[in-house]
């Protein structure tokens, strides 16, 4: 039985194979074998050797499990440091210091915390399942190990018998029901883990392995998407514009009507190029990750993405822009974004909440009318975001609320023709030394600056846990 394939969590290979465990013991028994020759007489060696080999299979069995939860709790631990620091960058003392407590309990007692910590309940879910699931591995290994050593004793009880050996024959068959009870309790373990029990989510990744490309996708279709549609999880390259929803003909109204499309993605799920164009009807994200994608919206389109992973993607408005700054709908939420932001958001209608951009590429805008009422409303503001090495232009700074900057610049990119009616006073929480240099002030705009110390209770930026690989955002 091989449990030795551990890489990143989530990817560990758990299940018992066909490879022998015991090859490390191999060379130890031999050298022993002249010994229990010599204590046991030459027709016991083998017996002998049996028993040795069998209990060296299960220490190595249960060592190895040893080896995989060690492995876990130092993931875990990982994890949980991440978490710290964004309570850390909140200035949220009290679950920082759970977080730290946590952590090192991962480390030092490899054991789970019991302190409620709502951002910390699905890890010790995930991790509770994992830990099952090392425990289930070690159930089927030594089970298979314990029912080839209760074989080898029938044929021993067997031979003993025969020889009129019947006092040793007696004790070896104790010794077999000891090892059957044994066998029993291990098959009921076992079979009380149920499929079910599979987490939707690794430890701090979101899908259960990595995706495979999806080769008969519904976006490789010549027709439009109608009705309600789940992707399958995988990576869907897309050669050409994926459309959702249409516009047709009705034969007994005489009339074009629309017919609308909602599409929903789930954890697994990547979309790689092309366009996703909603023509009628929304396209629901979770934990999906989409690179270099374009992502269209017409009048009657919807995009609710959340703890997605939006990397160099564009984002267009077409159709009809004079409606007023919300005839299109965005809610964005806990996402994290990398590579070419929103260019035009006057005929955009943009809900967004608790997001990560990490080197975004910004470019300002004009506010319609009055940048007063415009900043505030709720289809235009960046609500709880953590902004790191990007460069902000006045128009975004002044369009976020109770957000972070790490490591920010800003530009002096105040729009075409920008006015208000009332004087501005925009926050904007820094992380590091050195205060950031604001944009020049416009009339009735003042930006006041305020280290992360003074954040108290504010939580910034996605959970979702992400890192660059090879320049690409991935989840981790």
């Amino acid at each position: 039985v091989n449990l030795s394939s551990r890489n990143d969590i989530g990817e560990t290979n758990m299940r018992p194979n066909n490879v022998n465990y015991l090859r490390p013991a191999r060379l130890l028994l031999q050298r022993l074998s002249v010994i229990l020759a010599l204590s046991f007489g030459f027709q016991g060696v083998v017996l002998a050797e049996r028993d040795f080999e069998f209990e060296v299979a299960l220490k190595l069995a249960r060592g190895e499990s040893t080896d995989q939860r060690g492995a876990l709790f130092d993931k875990y631990a990982n994890a949980v440091d991440r978490v710290q620091q964004t309570f850390q960058r909140g200035g949220d003392l009290a679950n920082a210091l759970k977080a730290r407590d946590e952590a090192s309990k991962a480390r030092e007692q490899r054991e789970l915390g019991n302190v409620p910590v709502p951002e910390l309940e699905k890890l010790r879910k995930v991790m509770s399942i994992e830990l099952g699931k090392i425990h289930l591995s070690e159930l089927e290994a030594t089970s298979k190990l314990r029912q080839n050593y209760i074989d080898a004793l029938d044929v021993r009880v067997a031979n003993l018998t025969k020889g009129g050996k019947l006092d040793a024959a007696l004790e070896l068959e104790r010794e077999k029901k000891e090892e059957q009870a044994r066998l029993a309790d291990e098959r009921k373990l076992i079979a009380g883990y149920s499929e079910s029990n599979e987490p939707e989510a690794k430890l701090g990744r979101r899908t259960t392995k990595k995706p495979e490309l999806v080769k008969s996708s519904i976006f490789g279709e010549d027709e439009a998407v109608t009705g309600k549609v789940e992707l399958q999880p995988g990576i869907h390259r897309l050669r050409k514009r994926a459309v959702i929803g249409v516009r047709e003909f009705d034969e007994k109204t005489q009339k074009q009507i629309s017919v609308e499309g909602h599409v929903v993605s789930k954890a697994g799920t990547e979309i790689v190029g092309g366009e996703v164009y909603i023509h009628n009807g929304s396209f629901r994200a979770n934990d999906t990750k989409f690179e270099k994608t374009g992502l269209i919206i017409e009048l009657q389109g919807h995009w609710l993405l959340d703890s997605c992973l939006i990397d160099d993607c564009r984002y267009v408005h077409n159709g009809i822009w004079f409606l007023g700054p919300y005839s299109a709908r965005w809610e964005i939420k806990n996402c994290v974004f990398s590579g070419e932001f929103f260019k035009n958001w006057e005929s955009m209608g943009l809900k967004m909440e608790s997001c990560t951009f990490d080197k975004a590429k910004f470019v300002g805008f004009d506010f319609k009318k009055d940048a007063s009422e415009e900043a505030f409303s709720d289809g235009r503001v960046l609500k709880g975001c953590h902004f790191v090495d990007c460069k902000v232009p006045a128009t975004i700074a002044l369009a976020t609320e109770n957000c972070l900057f790490e490591r920010c610049t800003f530009t002096n990119d105040w729009g075409s023709e920008f006015t208000t009616s009332k004087p501005i006073e925009k926050i904007l929480y820094y992380m590091g030394s050195e205060k950031p240099e604001a944009p020049k002030d416009h009339e009735g705009v003042n930006f006041v600056f305020k280290p992360v110390s003074e954040a108290a209770g504010l939580r910034f930026g996605s959970t979702v846990q992400y890192s660059f690989q090879r320049g690409k955002l991935e989840f981790e």
